[in-house]
Formats: structure tokens, sequence, C-alpha cells
């Protein structure tokens, strides 16, 4: 499962490859990350920003980002958008 961290290129272009069917953890806080699906708004697409300043966690598989948050342990909430 890839984890972003400072490295826009490689985000970018897994999102793009992922943008219907994946997930992406984004840390929100030491320990604290929200659950979002790849298309959704709040992760800055379009923005002029760096996008993984913030660790981003990404899979296809809801399993791997709820067990992946588990070990490393991180608190996962859920984003009121996607409905996560």
């Amino acid at each position: 499962m890839p984890v972003f961290r400072n490295d826009e290129t490689a985000y970018k272009a897994w999102k793009a490859k992922h943008l219907t069917d994946g997930y992406v953890l984004n840390a929100v806080g030491s320990r604290t990350a929200q659950l979002h699906r790849a298309n959704c708004g709040h992760l800055g697409e379009g923005l002029r920003r760096r996008e993984t300043t913030r660790l981003k966690a990404c899979t296809v598989y809801r399993d791997d980002i709820t067990g992946w948050a588990a070990v490393e342990g991180y608190e996962i909430l859920p984003c009121p958008d996607c409905d996560m």
C-alpha cells in the first residue's frame, strides 16, 4: 500500500489511476486521519498547495487502510461528503 509524504508526482499519478476505485487516508493530526474516496473534493485537487505535506496512505481496498491505521496508531475520522 503506497504511503505518500512530500511526493506530489507519485501521489497525483496514483490518484489519477485510482480516481474511481481508490481510498485515501489523509493525516489531519499527529495520530488522526480522515478517510476519503480518491475523487473527494476535500483532497485539494486544483488548489495551489502541496497535497502531500501531510501523510496520505492510499489503496483500492478499504480494509488495507483500516488495518494500516490500526498498526500505525491512527484514529480514522470519516469524511462526511464521501459517506466514509
